[in-house]
């Protein structure tokens, strides 16, 4: 098991990455969670991934592998989907370091705008938008013509705030 471990390092890390690894250095920790996440050197594996960020947040404190951790469970891989449980790792990321500060509150930002987009009269627009079937319609020029009529609105907005 150690050896399949020390594996997914490249070349260049071989040597400092993996006494690192052994000793059970954070940023090594993390580093071996991304190769699992992204399938650098050995396949994807989100459980593993999740574990070494999970070790790597225990034994360390480390944001980013915290940070990891939320977004793994934001989106379901590896960890069962939840939104709650991914804001509150989100908030635990941002009061762990200042570095996780702002991404972490992007983060949460993007958590809590999708949750209002679920919840408002956005949804009601797009289904009486169907409804009229004004994506056939429009087809891919949708974009122009709501661009054709937001621009003259700018403009008598700047004109008329003097």
């Amino acid at each position: 098991m150690r050896n399949l471990q020390v594996q997914i390092f490249g070349e260049y890390e071989k040597s400092v990455g993996k006494t690192l690894y052994l000793l059970g250095n954070a940023l090594a920790r993390v580093k071996a969670g991304d190769c699992y996440f992204y399938g650098i050197g050995t396949k994807s594996d989100y459980l593993e991934a999740a574990a070494h960020y999970s070790k790597a947040f225990e034994q360390h404190h480390n944001a980013r592998a915290l940070f990891n951790l939320a977004y793994m469970c934001e989106h379901g891989m590896g960890l069962t989907k939840d939104i709650n449980l991914a804001r509150r790792l989100y908030q635990v990321a941002a009061q762990t370091s200042h570095e996780a500060a702002i991404p972490a509150s992007l983060a949460i930002l993007k958590l809590d705008l999708v949750e209002f987009m679920k919840t408002s009269a956005v949804v009601k627009i797009t289904s009486v938008w169907k409804a009229f079937h004004m994506d056939v319609i429009l087809e891919s020029f949708w974009d122009v013509i709501l661009m054709l009529l937001i621009v003259p609105l700018l403009v008598v907005l700047i004109a008329n705030r003097r």
